[in-house]
């Protein structure tokens, strides 16, 4: 019986990161029918406790910023660049994300997204290497809040680049992040 993909991926053994794992933190939303995608960098402690994206206390921040502004939730995928915590809270390391770049391409072959949001500089790195990104910036305190267009597989994807949210608890910048979140719903809702 051939996995699915969610199952091929909590199944993963490509780099050492599964050996440290609690739970594999796969995707939040329902991965058949999105349209958005949304990207962060690495699961945290309770990401890896409870195995869903984003739920601890910055990814609250995301996920209540989203809700305040009546982000069509219905339509995103959520998922990280890796999909196990790296020890220690560390950012993940050059092979890890490029043992876990085939589940990020896979993902979006799977949901053919109109839009990929990339939360944080790993994301924005990652999506800026997979998708062909027209005038692209590999920094995210310069892409931020910009949309930008791109291609994978003969499909037009767009992507909105976001601070990651501890960057945004960090910096105090609660009010541009939230105006972002505006920007983007009002074009999500367009799409």
């Amino acid at each position: 019986m051939k996995l699915s993909l969610i199952e091929e991926i909590k199944n993963c053994k490509k780099c050492r990161l599964h050996n440290t794992v609690t739970k594999v933190v796969v995707g939040d939303g329902d991965i058949n029918n999105a349209d958005i995608l949304l990207f962060g960098e690495a699961p945290g402690e309770k990401e890896d406790l409870s195995g869903v994206p984003f739920v601890g206390k910055t990814g609250k921040l995301l996920r209540k910023s989203l809700l305040n502004n009546n982000f069509p939730f219905e339509r995103l995928y959520i998922t990280n660049t890796t999909r196990c915590r790296p020890p220690n809270n560390r950012n993940p390391l050059f092979d890890e994300l490029k043992q876990c770049k085939e589940w990020s391409i896979k993902i979006i072959l799977k949901t053919n997204p109109k839009l990929i949001i990339a939360v944080g500089n790993y994301a924005l790195k990652e999506i800026n290497s997979i998708l062909k990104i027209k005038n692209k910036c590999d920094y995210i305190t310069k892409a931020m809040g910009n949309m930008y267009e791109g291609k994978y597989a003969n499909s037009n994807i767009l992507m909105y680049a976001l601070p990651h949210p501890s960057y945004v608890v960090r910096s105090d910048l609660y009010g541009l992040f939230s105006k972002m979140i505006k920007d983007l719903t009002i074009e999500v809702n367009r799409l």
